[in-house]
């Protein structure tokens, strides 16, 4: 397989209601962990819902970071895929413990690519 990228798919729960419940605190811990791994941003969109929940994508050089959040269970699906070897599982989970403060209950790793026998 040719691997074209690692794609990081975590259950992040336990999170203060708070931290997740707006556009802007949302946007702003979430370019945050982009600075903190050293990833280029080239652009972003976040959308508020009602009554409450973020979602938001964060294209980036390396490819993209995604959030869904459901503030009234305390709990965020974050995926990071990367076409660059960095950063690493480690890098990650301490990047969004830091800015998220929660507990990442499941972490899943897909090695993304394609088969160059077929």
């Amino acid at each position: 397989m040719k691997k074209l990228g690692t794609h990081f798919i975590l259950e992040v729960t336990n999170i203060e209601s708070t931290t997740i419940s707006t556009h802007d605190i949302v946007k702003e811990k979430m370019l945050l962990v982009c600075r903190d791994l050293k990833l280029k941003i080239v652009s972003e969109f976040f959308q508020q819902f009602s009554p409450h929940g973020v979602s938001g994508v964060v294209i980036l050089q390396e490819s993209h970071l995604t959030i869904h959040t459901w503030p009234e269970n305390r709990y965020a699906a974050i995926d990071l895929f990367v076409c660059t070897p960095y950063p690493n599982q480690q890098q990650l989970e301490e990047t969004i413990k830091k800015n998220f403060s929660g507990t990442i209950t499941d972490i899943r790793v897909l090695v993304r690519g394609y088969d160059t026998d077929g």
